[in-house]
């Protein structure tokens, strides 16, 4: 929701139940219940601008969270079914690895079939890259599931699992070494491009 619409709910709420103005609570209250919504309005506040500036700071090489695994994958193609396993996964993106290679068109849709962990998704992909490597053939196709059912599926296959985002800190680090890390990490990005940073 976007944050001026929530200012403009919460002020509509607060005028309509008279809360300022009502007999019934004592300066107290009032005054308590004013304290209370302070304090999470300022700890929603700090969260939210920690967040953004920390995702500002990350650089962002794909449109969507791309998932290292591996998981059974069928290529239904004119030729045929493949069976191969993934390399990732996302939501956007799916690459494929088969033991040889196959004819695909590449502005042709076909049917890739996944599944994992009781999930199945049906998926209409258009190949986007294909390349040999040392023991296989890999296949990046764009994805597109076939339906509503399909992609609910899908998107359970892509983020039922561990989250790639750091999972433990180290004993010293603290907020205040997160952003200094943070400060240097995106000035130095932005010397590469050639524009000075603010001082």
């Amino acid at each position: 929701m976007h944050p001026a619409h929530w200012g403009r709910g919460c002020s509509q709420s607060l005028r309509q139940e008279h809360f300022l103005l009502t007999p019934k609570l004592k300066l107290f209250q009032k005054t308590s219940y004013l304290a209370t919504l302070l304090y999470w309005i300022v700890i929603n506040i700090k969260n939210l601008l920690f967040a953004l500036f920390f995702m500002h700071g990350r650089a962002n090489h794909h449109a969507a969270e791309p998932f290292y695994v591996k998981i059974p994958a069928v290529i239904c193609s004119a030729e045929g079914e493949f069976e191969g396993m993934t390399s990732y996964v996302s939501e956007t993106n799916l690459e494929v690895l088969l033991d040889k290679s196959i004819d695909i068109p590449p502005d042709k849709p076909l049917r890739v079939v996944v599944r994992s962990n009781g999930y199945k998704a049906e998926l209409f992909c258009v190949l986007s890259n294909a390349a040999q490597t040392d023991q296989n053939w890999k296949y990046r196709f764009l994805v597109d599931p076939m339906d509503s059912e399909n992609k609910r599926q899908y998107m359970q296959i892509v983020y039922d699992r561990t989250h790639t985002l750091s999972q433990k800190l180290a004993p010293s680090s603290s907020v205040f070494d997160d952003l200094n890390v943070s400060l240097v990490n995106h000035t130095r990005r932005k010397a590469q491009r050639g524009i000075q940073a603010p001082t």
